[in-house]
């Protein structure tokens, strides 16, 4: 399965660590990346849950970064 990413319908570089949307009820978002042939956590176990998107951790930041500027509006 070759999941891409939701905004730039493409893959991570293998060598960049993104944050991964896995299709887990527990463990629903992790680093990790992908080797170019599968999804690696960020220590390079291969991941067994089917993987739904992925995010490059600087926009996941920023996600973040605005949800806490909205909260401390509210």
């Amino acid at each position: 399965m070759t999941t891409k990413n939701w905004i730039t319908n493409t893959l991570p570089d293998s060598d960049m660590t993104v944050l991964i949307r896995l299709g887990d009820e527990i463990l629903f978002l992790w680093p990790g990346f992908h080797d170019g042939e599968q999804w690696c956590d960020a220590e390079g176990a291969t991941l067994d849950v089917p993987v739904l998107g992925w995010m490059e951790l600087e926009d996941a930041a920023a996600i973040l970064d605005t949800a806490r500027l909205i909260g401390d509006k509210s």
